[in-house]
């Protein structure tokens, strides 16, 4: 008799098939009993912490010879210090569009309306903020430090936005009036307008209505700077003049 035929006759009797004793379990239609399911399950587990030790092994020896850590050739990408070859890195890429277009974007709105009401830094889900604010003092330093560090890197002047030198390229001069050059001025217009185009028909999430209510809030408050004093309704709440603005005088 065939491993096949003992299987099945042990299945059918309603015993073990690996002992041949019968339980609970067997008797509602499960094919391993109590024991033997739990050396089963405690093997696997083994066998599957063994897998993943060599892999960890593997990836670190490659990564110390300069080797990619998932296929193991070495091209310009791991020369310059990089973990992955740029077969491999691109392979990852898509795999991560693929499963961000499938479900990624509702899961980090979840999450960042999830932090809002529990009243953390949307960003990193660690730190509390206090009210009006959504990113920690940490996270916003550690970006303005990115920041400096890749403009620095890109051959840029720092701080920017100085001297009359455009904000966003960091090139031309800026327009009267504005923190950005001509052609900056005409990007985030076309921009802009795309936006307002898109979130038209499809609404606006989480993030982009506090993008808005930050705005029109910074709006409300330069108002209140540069003319007399008088009431202003606050847009954080949905009243009062909800006409938004470009971000770029604030």
């Amino acid at each position: 008799m065939t491993n096949k035929e003992w299987y099945e006759k042990r299945k059918s009797e309603h015993r073990c098939v690996t002992c041949g004793k019968q339980d609970s379990r067997t008797l509602s239609g499960l094919v391993y009993c109590a024991e033997c399911n739990t050396k089963r399950t405690e093997a696997q587990r083994k066998y599957r912490r063994e897998i993943s030790d060599y892999d960890k092994k593997v990836r670190q020896i490659r990564k110390k010879e300069g080797l990619c850590i998932q296929c193991g050739k070495e091209d310009a990408y791991t020369m310059a210090g990089r973990s992955r070859c740029a077969d491999c890195a691109e392979k990852m890429r898509e795999a991560d569009k693929r499963r961000y277009k499938k479900d990624g974007k509702k899961r980090n709105d979840q999450a960042y309306q999830q932090r809002i009401e529990r009243g953390l830094c949307v960003r990193c889900g660690k730190h509390p903020v206090p009210p009006g604010r959504r990113i920690c003092d940490l996270c916003v330093k550690q970006t303005q430090r990115n920041t400096r560090k890749r403009f620095i890197e890109q051959g840029g002047n720092w701080p920017r936005g100085e001297n009359g030198i455009c904000w966003t390229c960091n090139k031309e001069p800026v327009i009267p009036g504005q923190r950005v050059c001509a052609a900056c001025y005409e990007k985030v217009l076309a921009a802009q307008k795309k936006a307002d185009e898109w979130h038209k028909e499809n609404g606006y999430g989480p993030f982009a209505e506090g993008v808005r209510a930050f705005w029109e809030l910074k709006r409300a408050r330069k108002l209140l700077r540069n003319t007399t004093p008088m009431a202003v309704s606050n847009p954080m709440s949905g009243e009062g003049n909800t006409e938004r603005s470009l971000p770029l005088n604030g």
